[in-house]
């Protein structure tokens, strides 16, 4: 065999021989580039040995070549180089400018920008590109006339936005704010969704006066974009000025979420709960405020009246009516009310007093008085909304501490340690509730999705069913169901959840996509006749498109292939060769056929054909070419004709010499790749390693390269070791 080295060249004769293998033609073709490069038109490629072009010709190619690699410095040097040659090509200015306003050479760009308006007056182009330039320069005034112009000739044209924006900016530079609002306007009627314009807008309507515009932009940032902090508390004037209720509620309680103890805004939605009827909602705001320092009389007073009347809870309200009394001692009615509800307490605690005495029982709610206990209620309540889980954690954990039996504070510490990755703090919250509690769809999914973080699928998959034996509409768990019974090989679970899926003809799009899942499971769990019943009966029931019933013919394939029925997988596919879709995999399959039955000439016929449908298809595509020289490789591989394999492979790589070819150095790691695995097969592992290191070089974290030569070194040492005996576990799929 030939020796080679790993060395590529760009200009190889490497389409040549593809040709002379596979017989047709090969042609190369260019990424297209991003952003720059696709405003810069690209000559097609000249080959050196057909023609001489012109100097400017070349020059100006590479500098589109340079643009397309994104090397913005070599363009401008090779477009300077190409002016001196030839100083007046408009397309070559125009694509030179923009790769100078790309770079920011704003003085370098003005130049041209004038120089193209002089070839063409007419062009809105290049008034653009000049009002851009000199926006950036500074020149405010010059930028708002011509990105004026440019919208005002063309306000349907392609820089009809964007210049405008810019016009708007110069105005807005020059301090001229009020020509800029109505210009402004138009522009939000062009792009009406976009969040940071609109803030725009609304904070200058709110600087100009212009309230009623300003609330209708508020409106949309807060409704439409969920608003911001400052979006809250700028708008909220406005509202409360425009007696506008319900914005004003969304300022007050949307600036809480991001300052849960702003006391202003506490104070103004407990006054508005209280006034409209609406204790039960006022009682959170006016805790926060007294645990936050205030102190007057009044706000206990209030308290104490909605834990008692609102709540029903006079245990709670105990404290807040004392803490009242305290600073309003004349007050009689209040003492009055403290000693009825000192007598409802004292009725409801009468069997703790006769067993236990009544000092234990002063000491015990001296140290769990419920005042404290609503406070951290309300506090959990809060930093839930928020989403601030640490806090809430803490708080959670105080609350069960006192308070042990509340299985509602259970099962969402539960939920929060498990949210927080502690799956076994949140087990043991679970197992900690009553058994009685231990049930509900809520509980069976948090127990499943527990199972499942610590990779128990086989527990996850238990829960799943009992929660979905409660809430069987969960469509999308049922089909992660599916697919995870049968990835795991629980065939009685995968026929369970399978049998979820939604029957009616409203959701025929769920059941066909569960469906296909459930088909390819029992593929992977080798059930060929199940799914060949499942395939026949999928396809007399549900109305399939053409995309849909060329998968399940791939699926009747596969089953005919694994089940050794090569003969009739055989004339299957012909029947679906009469077609026009998918001709060349259908001969692909042809292939896979006759090589898995061995029948190599048929293989090379088949092969022979798809080299020729390949051409009439796909004459100039080269990735298509290597794709075939690939499978000529592998049939004479599979067919016994390893050496020959190897010296075609060996031949073509030094072809591939010195190549920076971009494709053609992915290719030659595939051809690299290949050939060491034949080289395995020959037991030439001296060979193989060689390749193996040079490839590991260029690519170090690939894990099968790296793989491959750990056992080639081995495999030098000892050729008799089982493989498995060197990285048990490990797929080779290179290897015999």
């Amino acid at each position: 065999m030939k020796g080679h080295k790993f060395h590529f060249s760009l200009f190889s004769p490497l389409i040549l021989l593809l040709c002379s293998f596979l017989f047709s033609p090969i042609s190369l073709f260019a990424e297209e580039k991003e952003s720059v490069s696709k405003q810069v038109a690209t000559h097609g490629v000249v080959l050196r040995n057909i023609k001489k072009q012109p100097l400017w010709m070349e020059l100006w190619e590479q500098a589109r070549a340079a643009v397309n690699e994104n090397n913005k410095q070599e363009a401008v040097l090779r477009y300077q180089k190409l002016f001196i040659e030839k100083p007046h090509i408009e397309e070559a200015l125009r694509e030179y400018v923009i790769v100078l306003m790309a770079l920011e050479k704003w003085q370098d760009a003005g130049k041209i920008t004038r120089t193209l308006l002089e070839m063409d007056q007419t062009s809105l182009e290049y008034l653009f590109y000049d009002g851009r330039v000199a926006l950036s320069q500074k020149r405010y005034q010059k930028a708002a006339k011509y990105l004026g112009q440019v919208y005002s000739r063309s306000p349907d044209g392609p820089y009809s936005i964007e210049a405008l924006r810019g016009q708007i900016s110069a105005l807005k530079k020059m301090g001229r704010i009020e020509m800029a609002d109505p210009l402004m306007e138009q522009l939000y009627l062009l792009i009406p969704h976009e969040e940071s314009f609109i803030r725009e807008l609304a904070r200058l309507s709110k600087q100009l006066g212009h309230d009623a515009k300003a609330l209708d932009y508020y409106k949309t940032l807060i409704n439409e974009f969920g608003g911001t902090e400052p979006d809250f508390l700028e708008s909220e004037p406005l509202f409360v000025s425009a007696d506008d209720i319900e914005m004003s509620l969304q300022c007050w309680l949307g600036y809480l979420k991001f300052h849960p103890y702003y006391i202003p805004f506490h104070k103004k939605l407990s006054v508005f709960y209280l006034e409209n009827n609406q204790a039960h909602k006022a009682l959170k705001h006016l805790l926060v405020r007294i645990a936050h320092g205030e102190d007057h009389a009044a706000i206990y007073l209030q308290a104490g009246k909605i834990y008692l009347y609102e709540e029903s809870r006079p245990d709670k309200a105990l404290y807040y009516y004392e803490e009242y009394r305290k600073r309003n001692p004349s007050d009689k009615k209040v003492v009055l009310e403290i000693k009825r509800i000192q007598a409802i307490l004292a009725n409801d605690l009468l069997t703790i007093v006769e067993n236990e005495g009544a000092w234990n029982l002063w000491r015990d709610l001296a140290k769990v008085i419920p005042d404290r206990l609503a406070v951290y209620y309300s506090m959990a309540e809060q930093l839930e909304e928020l989403g601030k889980e640490t806090e809430l954690l803490e708080v959670l954990q105080i609350i069960q501490i006192h308070n042990p039996l509340d299985q509602k504070i259970l099962f969402q510490l539960a939920t929060l340690y498990f949210s927080l990755g502690h799956s076994e703090a949140s087990t043991e919250a679970l197992n900690s509730m009553q058994t009685e509690q231990q049930n509900g769809k809520d509980y069976f999914f948090l127990r499943a999705a527990i199972a499942e973080q610590q990779f128990d699928y086989k527990e996850s998959l238990k829960f799943y069913k009992k929660y979905l034996l409660q809430t069987s509409d969960d469509y999308p768990l049922v089909i992660k169901c599916i697919q995870r019974a049968g990835n795991i090989g629980f065939i009685e679970e995968l026929d369970f959840f399978y049998g979820l899926l939604p029957k009616s003809s409203q959701q025929k799009e769920i059941r066909k996509q569960g469906s296909f899942i459930y088909g390819e499971s029992l593929l992977a769990n080798k059930l060929f006749s199940k799914a060949k019943e499942f395939y026949d009966d999928f396809s007399d029931r549900e109305k399939l498109n053409t995309i849909e019933h060329e998968i399940i013919n791939r699926q009747r394939i596969f089953i005919l292939q694994s089940e050794e029925r090569y003969f009739q997988a055989e004339q299957e596919l012909r029947l679906l060769l009469k077609g026009k879709n998918e001709r060349i995999e259908i001969i692909r399959q042809l292939i896979r056929t006759s090589l898995l039955q061995k029948d190599w000439n048929n293989a090379w016929k088949w092969n022979e054909f798809l080299v020729s449908e390949s051409q009439f298809l796909h004459s100039n595509n080269s990735t298509i070419q290597f794709d075939l020289f690939i499978e000529k490789v592998s049939i004479l591989e599979q067919s016994g004709q390893v050496e020959v394999a190897a010296e075609m492979i060996e031949d073509i790589l030094e072809q591939m010499l010195n190549s920076e070819s971009e494709d053609l150095l992915t290719q030659s790691h595939v051809l690299h790749l290949k050939l060491a695995g034949l080289y395995f097969k020959e037991k030439e592992f001296g060979k193989a390693k060689a390749i193996l290191e040079q490839l590991v070089l260029v690519s170090q974290g690939d894990v099968e390269t790296n793989v491959l030569l750990k056992i080639a070194n081995i495999k030098l040492e000892d050729q008799e070791l089982s493989l498995t005996t060197i990285d048990e576990g490990i797929p080779i799929i290179l290897l015999p």
